[in-house]
């Protein structure tokens, strides 16, 4: 979406409390790809504050 049309995608994630310390690392590595240069999406995670 951002090379095509010039968008970054927001991803929502909700019950965010519920994942499992794998998947927190999955999601990290999404948003560690060329952290430095550019921002590739905005990430905003929902749950209870035990985070």
């Amino acid at each position: 979406m951002k090379g095509i049309h010039g968008l970054i995608p927001v991803v929502v994630v909700d019950e965010v409390h519920l994942l499992d310390r794998e998947m927190l690392e999955e999601v990290r590595f999404l948003l560690n790809f060329r952290m430095d240069a550019q921002s590739t999406m905005a990430l905003i995670m929902v749950g209870q504050s035990e985070l």
